[in-house]
């Protein structure tokens, strides 16, 4: 009793290192007390909150076991997922190995113990908590919905996250309609919840643009039905004169913003929502203070934002017949045919259409239909096949078609998705398609996907055999860093990811691959080293004039020969480092390797260039693209959600943050008096959007 006492005291400590010498008074306790198999349980607990997790997992493991040699965690999870808990070990300590296993990565491992624990205490909403988190992490989300719902039976009235948490589910199943009906009743009883107002905003958003909402997603989503209905709940606080969707987002999301003044993405989502109504004077206002608010921000949310905002914001200048900046995209405009029929229905899909930045963006996602990809056409000629994401409840695609390819657009078409089976994706309001104006378009693009062109992943059209100044582009400008990178810094400069494998299988690039990957390798074995030393290489090459730009997770690094290259010419430089026997490369790569893979390099030739690539290269091949490397895939894409959660933190810790890049800038703006022919350093999502002539995208 006395050790629980403590426990209890110290469940506020924060610091790991003072738990970690909690842990040390347990592993005493472990050795010399007869009931040594709770003294582990305990160790297990201070070692968790001290961050040493695997050592957490073992004192749990001998708990559990009973033996106190035992770390092997693989037996425990098999026998509490055929048979249950052990009558000797206390629920408890299944769920701290679970927490354990949570906090590794390892959520397929936890769910058993999590699971079992709960069933031993199905009034512990901590606990609950915990499984609908799991429940959700390993897919299962009608059983996350089941354990929130039990949450809100037992606490949902005292706290207003249980039916917030509950509403988040609920939004990812598609089930729009009844999420906005709880995050209502949660309001009733907490009127002051911000993120219930926000949630409630996104949810009516989405049932303002698709024109209802799913229904019976849960227990099986392929038997789902869509609704072209759903009114917005009655609810307090003014919100239950809302007549539509769009007008209840509204008046959910200006009292987010009331409520939580400082958020300042909250303040661009009313807006958005503002442009919806019509009320585009409103929406400028906000719009405007955002941006502001955005260019003195560090955080790297501003980054994603800036020039969304920057968009939307001339748009309405320009709707409302006050142009500012000239911008062909404002006089395009995107329309669905509208169904008044009001019925419930299985549909294959979803999909719409929006004016963006970079162009024209496609979102979507499927219903009843179960595929890898959907084929997007206009004016019934394929455009593009695109992956769809399937790691989410409601698999997803997004294609954004860029502005040089939009300028190739007729004066109007029809944009429709179709499955590979042939059926038809709805767009918004039930909708079989979309009707795209663009009166700047040439009209040359039926004719050139006639000739048997199509897009590339990155929206724009896949260059001809006639056409192939960009790929000839890309490898001058990697003649050009090669020879700096090594006559300067004193290392090659090797090929990566996609143009390595075309080497690799014929020593030319892949067709329709519009990046080209390149990288060195790095002095230092830790992601925080390796940053500052692509740090310095930067400022080398924008002293050599070299453009260098930053992307807007702050990945290090492209290069450019000039500012502006015509179509997007560039090379993608990716650090390159070994730690813990892993090589490190962003964007998702670690796999085990060592520098006897890679250096010395083989020099080779693509298209009469001198090239290098690793010493072996199908060991970086095959850890990447799987065994399957040497056939083709148009379609192959990364999934950052799929990557163990471990590795994505290793290597976004080399992600250069917003200060540091202002602080690089300002260095680099220091020394263009000393060098006239200095280059340009840019962090993308810190530029301005207009003029558009200077942008680079």
């Amino acid at each position: 009793m006395l050790r629980a006492r403590v426990m209890n005291s110290l469940r506020a400590v924060q610091s790991p290192v003072i738990w970690r010498s909690i842990a040390v008074v347990f592993q005493i306790g472990r050795a010399v007390a007869p009931n040594w198999r709770s003294w582990s349980a305990w160790m297990g607990y201070a070692l968790r909150h001290g961050r040493r997790l695997s050592d957490a997992t073992a004192a749990y493991v001998a708990a559990v076991t009973g033996r106190r040699a035992a770390k092997d965690w693989v037996d425990v999870v098999t026998n509490v997922a055929e048979g249950g808990i052990a009558s000797s070990s206390p629920a408890k300590w299944y769920y701290g190995l679970g927490r354990c296993l949570i906090e590794r990565g390892n959520f397929e491992a936890a769910a058993p113990l999590i699971r079992a624990a709960c069933r031993h205490r199905p009034y512990n909403t901590r606990w609950l908590d915990t499984l609908a988190r799991v429940e959700t992490q390993t897919g299962d989300l009608q059983a996350a919905v089941s354990a929130q719902r039990r949450v809100v039976e037992l606490h949902g009235r005292a706290d207003p996250s249980a039916r917030f948490k509950l509403a988040v589910s609920l939004d990812k199943a598609g089930l729009w309609s009844d999420a906005a009906h709880i995050l209502a009743d949660n309001l009733r009883k907490h009127p002051n919840h911000a993120s219930s107002y926000k949630l409630l905003g996104a949810v009516s958003t989405s049932m303002s643009m698709w024109g209802g909402s799913f229904v019976d997603t849960l227990p099986e989503r392929l038997k789902c039905k869509f609704s072209l209905s759903g009114l917005p709940p009655a609810t307090s606080n003014g919100l239950q004169h809302s007549s539509t969707p769009a007008d209840l987002a509204v008046k959910a999301l200006r009292h987010a913003v009331n409520l939580e003044p400082s958020r300042t993405t909250w303040q661009g989502a009313l807006a958005d929502a503002l442009v919806t109504v019509g009320d585009l004077d409103a929406a400028i206002g906000l719009y405007e203070e955002a941006l502001v608010k955005a260019e003195a921000s560090n955080d790297r949310w501003a980054l994603n934002a800036k020039q969304r905002w920057q968009f939307h914001c001339e748009r309405c200048y320009h709707l409302l017949g006050q142009g500012r900046v000239e911008d062909p995209l404002f006089d395009a405009t995107v329309e669905s045919a509208s169904r008044t029929a009001v019925d419930t229905r299985s549909v294959a899909g979803l999909f719409t259409a929006e004016l963006y930045y970079l162009g024209l963006t496609i979102n979507g996602l499927l219903g009843s239909a179960n595929c890898e990809h959907v084929n997007i056409y206009f004016n019934g000629k394929p455009l593009r096949a695109v992956n769809v994401a399937r790691d989410i409840f409601l698999p997803q695609f997004k294609l954004t078609i860029k502005r040089n390819t939009l300028a190739l657009f007729p004066s109007t078409g029809v944009l429709e998705v179709r499955t590979p089976d042939g059926e038809q994706l709805n767009g918004p309001r039930g909708a079989d398609h979309i009707v795209i104006s663009m009166p700047h378009g040439n009209g040359r693009l039926l004719g050139i996907i006639g000739d048997g062109a199509t897009l590339n992943k990155k929206g724009e059209i896949r260059p001809s055999p006639a056409e192939r100044h960009r790929e000839d582009r890309d490898l001058e400008i990697y003649s050009r860093l090669r020879t700096f990178f090594e006559d300067h810094l004193g290392r090659p400069l090797f090929l990566l990811y996609g143009t390595l494998l075309g080497y690799h299988r014929g020593s030319d690039l892949i067709p329709g691959d519009d990046d080209f990957d390149a990288g060195y390798i790095s002095d230092k074995s830790d992601p925080l080293a390796v940053k500052e030393e692509a740090k310095e290489i930067i400022l080398e090459l924008v002293r050599a004039g070299f453009t260098v730009s930053i992307n807007r997770r702050g990945r290090m690094f492209r290069v450019q020969l000039q500012p502006t290259e015509p179509a997007g010419c560039h090379v993608d430089v990716h650090p390159t480092w070994f730690q813990d026997g892993n090589v490190w490369i962003h964007n998702v790569v670690a796999m085990p390797s060592s520098r006897e893979d890679f250096l010395p390099v083989v020099d080779g030739t693509m298209r009469g260039v001198t090239v290098s690539v690793p010493r072996r290269p199908e060991i970086f091949i095959r850890g990447n693209y799987g065994p399957g490397w040497k056939v083709p895939d148009p379609g192959f894409r990364y999934y950052p959600s799929e990557v163990d959660p471990a590795v994505m933190r290793n290597l976004a810790k080399a992600l250069i943050t917003v200060g540091e890049y202002k602080s690089l800038a300002e260095r680099v703006q220091q020394e263009h008096g000393h060098g006239p022919t200095a280059g340009r350093l840019v962090s993308i999502g810190s530029q301005d959007l207009y003029p558009l002539s200077e942008f680079i995208m």
